[in-house]
């Protein structure tokens, strides 16, 4: 995906990261296909007694853990592995400047 900002994005200064995580950079062919995916729930709501909640996929498991957590806790985990916590300094730094 060829994610950009707008040239005049309140991100501009954070440009090069921000457009990274829109990108998914890191993150592509990565997962379980989607036939596979498709499979494995349609076999679970076929059951006599399907699940309330289906966890399929490869990392199912991190939204089941998210479901768990305090509230943002998963947010902020998640924003330091691609990141954008550094939007948030670079920002801060550009606004202390102007």
């Amino acid at each position: 995906m060829n994610a950009s900002l707008p040239k005049d994005s309140i991100y501009g200064p954070t440009r090069e990261v921000v457009e990274k995580a829109l990108r998914q950079d890191g993150f592509a062919d990565t997962g379980m296909p989607s036939e596979r995916w498709s499979k494995l729930v349609v076999q679970d709501l076929l059951r006599k007694n399907p699940p309330p909640v289906i966890w399929k996929g490869d990392q199912a498991w991190l939204a089941r853990i998210a479901s768990v957590l305090p509230f943002g806790m998963f947010d902020g985990t998640v924003k330091k592995l691609t990141n954008l916590d550094a939007v948030e300094e670079i920002i801060r730094k550009h606004d202390s400047r102007v």
